[in-house]
């Protein structure tokens, strides 16, 4: 594909350029405390509701699923890296900034509707370490997690089929979303051409701040597209190999859950379970809540008892907001 050159300089984006390339992030912390005290006062009355025996997870269980939580973290921040380098051959970012970028993202992500700060957050980092445009970087960020969104939501859609009539929201999220996700983002560039051309759109191309927001509009519809239809094969497909690997271990982490407690016997309706579970728990969180409270929880319900729901749902949720809290402390000391 055509490698548009990086710009010269770094770029702000609404971060904070520091000396060494460290970055500054400024993160709601008013909106950080109320997404967690909402998460677990959730999981209080789900608890409450469920009768869940917690008493029966031990350290052991909740340790392992940790680690294969943090494991499929590690190589989505490969998977990150690999698509921002391998499409831009001149940025050339430390492992630490994709880190930072994936972590931090996830942060802010937590305390957004429908995880929508996620990318916007990965895009600033990127830009300000890279010199790439925010709407280019914003188009890798989003190119990236499509393949998750894809992914888990056609997994989600195949097996909700077992557990209908209850999973029937999540038939009809996943299918929607599969249809429309690659169709909208795929269209914002010719969008975004037909715009230029409208009379409000001249009048508007007056004001500084509408040229400089429709610029990384344009930005972003001309990488999205020119990335998703040139990006070579075997990119594609070695993307898709990390995307399922990075699923595979978070799936895997209901795991301990369940054979440490003799739930799954059969080793091959222990691994439906899981990816069952899994899958329906990743599409139904699409609905936008923040950290996708509540809906997880109910995708989880359908096919987990209600104490490895609470367990899984906690690991889960809190190991990218630890590892994110501990990257900000590390920058804090610097």
């Amino acid at each position: 594909m055509t490698r548009v050159p990086v710009k010269a300089g770094r770029r702000s984006g609404g971060l904070t350029a520091m000396g060494s390339g460290a970055i500054s992030v400024g993160v709601n912390w008013k909106r950080l405390v109320v997404a967690i005290v909402l998460v677990v006062g959730v999981i209080q009355v789900y608890i409450v509701v469920t009768g869940a025996d917690l008493s029966r997870i031990g350290l052991p269980e909740l340790a392992y699923s940790a680690v294969l939580v943090f494991a499929g973290w590690v190589v989505s921040v490969f998977r990150l890296m690999y698509i921002v380098e391998s499409n831009y051959n001149d940025v050339n970012c430390s492992f630490k900034t994709y880190l930072k970028a994936r972590f931090l993202g996830d942060l802010l992500a937590k305390i957004t509707p429908s995880a929508i700060g996620g990318e916007p957050a990965r895009a600033l980092l990127i830009s300000s370490e890279s010199g790439l445009s925010i709407g280019t970087a914003y188009a890798l960020a989003i190119y990236e997690v499509s393949y998750d969104v894809i992914y888990t939501c056609l997994l989600g859609l195949f097996f909700s089929m077992w557990y209908l009539p209850y999973s029937i929201p999540v038939i009809l999220l996943s299918g929607f979303v599969v249809v429309s996700w690659p169709v909208f983002f795929r269209s914002v560039s010719r969008v975004a051409s037909k715009f230029r051309a409208n009379y409000v759109a001249m009048k508007l191309g007056k004001f500084a701040w509408f040229e400089k927001l429709f610029k990384h509009i344009e930005d972003f519809g001309k990488t999205y597209s020119e990335i998703s239809s040139t990006m070579d094969l075997g990119s594609k497909l070695f993307t898709w190999i990390l995307t399922v690997l990075i699923h595979c271990f978070w799936a895997l982490a209901i795991a301990p859950f369940l054979y440490f407690q003799g739930r799954a016997v059969n080793p091959v309706l222990g691994l439906w379970t899981v990816f069952s579970a899994y899958s329906i728990m990743q599409a139904i969180s699409m609905l936008p809540t923040p950290g996708g409270v509540g809906v997880a929880e109910y995708g989880l319900s359908l096919v987990l008892p209600p104490e490895v729901v609470v367990a899984y749902r906690i690991i889960y949720y809190f190991v990218p907001i630890a590892s994110a809290l501990f990257i900000l402390a590390g920058e804090l000391l610097k």
